[in-house]
């Protein structure tokens, strides 16, 4: 069938698909790992193992261009690869993933996907292959109503994601109503159990879509407000009047790891699978290269003569882009000014110097600039001041040693 598509002339790609074969308390199985999912013990986990020894979040899986990439989630008992216990490694072809006292044989097929079409979302550049996929997935679950969890990095898009699943849904010609998780706790819960005098934010959703922004910032309580409003569909203030549940649609976005959180206990693991059953991953902008010529084009039409378009595309393709499209779009906006292509060394910016507050920029987007600075900079003096161990740099910062590993990767360090 990928031969007759091939021949119509529709795009595809070569990819490596992992499988996971092993035998547990349930029998003998074969799973093969398309995206990344979680390993574990619990019920709503993708690959769920029935072994007593493996804890209820134990790992993470996710599918690479290079191979099966395996995170332990701070299991009880560890995860292994080929006898090496492990926090973040590869497992390659006929490797041995041990997880509890249950032994995962790694095996790869090689496949052709036929790539979905370039479908238009607004606010978002398809033409990446990581983007079709994406937008193909955006408007399969646009025509549902299952709760989904959009996921991605500061700057790629998770809020435009938010609204695209809004307005290309049944729902569309109903309210969009937003719940800023980055909120006080006390504003939050007020938001969603309303009061005598103002209806709570799912009543003024009634009808279309409810999204909880950074939902991973929520705290214990407001986690437990959620999860009763998710299972009810009733707010606090007329739960016990006889009211009927709310039709609304849910949508959670987070650009932290939940699943880190909820292993950790930080996060409401039951409320972790309530939004995790139709996750939405925005491609970061490293992963859509693609997609750069074509942003380009679009946030900065005419460059300066001094510019060359080529000679930029070139020097931006070299870029880690942390901050994905939001950092693109800022440094056009600087180009465009100045008629100079900043370089890495700029864009880093001096320690002690910080974005400049622009009060006609939404105080989200100005929130996540600042906590972007903050993580760079003070990650990057503690590497340097520790000789770049990690172990030490984790214990200065009172964060685990996967997290570090994790914001190094996040910028680009």
């Amino acid at each position: 069938m990928a031969e007759d598509t091939r021949a119509l002339g529709e795009p595809s790609v070569e990819l490596i698909r992992p499988r996971l074969t092993f035998r547990d308390s349930a029998g003998e199985r074969s799973v093969e790992i398309a995206e990344r999912c979680t390993l574990g013990a619990a019920d709503g986990v993708a690959v769920r193992v029935r072994d007593p020894a493996v804890s209820r979040l134990h790992a993470e899986l996710e599918p690479r261009a290079d191979g099966l990439w395996v995170h332990d989630l701070g299991s009880k008992n560890g995860t292994f690869v080929d006898g090496v216990r492990v926090e973040r490694a590869r497992a390659g072809e006929g490797g041995r993933l041990v997880v509890g006292g249950t032994t995962m044989i790694v095996s790869y097929t090689e496949i052709r996907e036929v790539l979905p079409p370039a479908s238009a979302i607004e606010g978002f550049t398809v033409v990446s292959p990581a983007m079709r996929r994406f937008s193909a997935r955006l408007l399969e679950l646009a025509r549902t109503n299952v709760t989904v969890l959009v996921l991605g990095e500061t700057g790629a898009g998770k809020d435009v994601a938010a609204r695209a699943l809004h307005d290309r849904s049944p729902r569309a010609a109903h309210p969009r109503v937003v719940v800023d998780g980055a909120l006080p706790d006390a504003l939050v819960m007020a938001e969603l159990a309303g009061d005598a005098e103002r209806e709570s934010a799912i009543e003024r959703a009634s009808g279309g879509t409810l999204v909880v922004d950074e939902v991973a910032d929520l705290g214990l309580p407001a986690q437990a407000a959620l999860l009763r409003l998710l299972d009810s569909r009733t707010p606090a203030r007329l739960a016990g009047k006889g009211a009927p549940p709310i039709d609304v649609r849910f949508v959670a976005t987070t650009s932290r790891d939940l699943v880190a959180l909820a292993a950790a206990g930080s996060f409401r693991e039951d409320l972790y699978f309530r939004l995790a059953a139709a996750p939405l991953r925005v491609p970061p902008l490293r992963d859509r290269r693609e997609d750069l010529a074509p942003l380009v084009s679009e946030l900065a039409p005419v460059l300066p003569p001094s510019v060359s378009r080529a000679d930029l595309l070139a020097k931006l393709e070299r870029r880690a882009f942390p901050g994905n499209v939001r950092e693109l779009a800022q440094l056009l906006d600087r180009l465009t000014a100045t008629g100079a292509v900043e370089s890495r060394a700029a864009a880093a910016a001096p320690a002690g110097a910080g974005p400049v507050v622009d009060l006609d920029r939404p105080l989200k987007e100005q929130r996540e600039a600042w906590l972007t600075r903050l993580e760079v900079e003070y990650l990057r003096g503690l590497l340097a001041r520790h000789g770049g161990n990690v172990t030490r740099v984790a214990e200065a910062a009172g964060i685990d040693r996967t997290y570090v590993h994790r914001l190094v990767k996040k910028h680009g360090l």
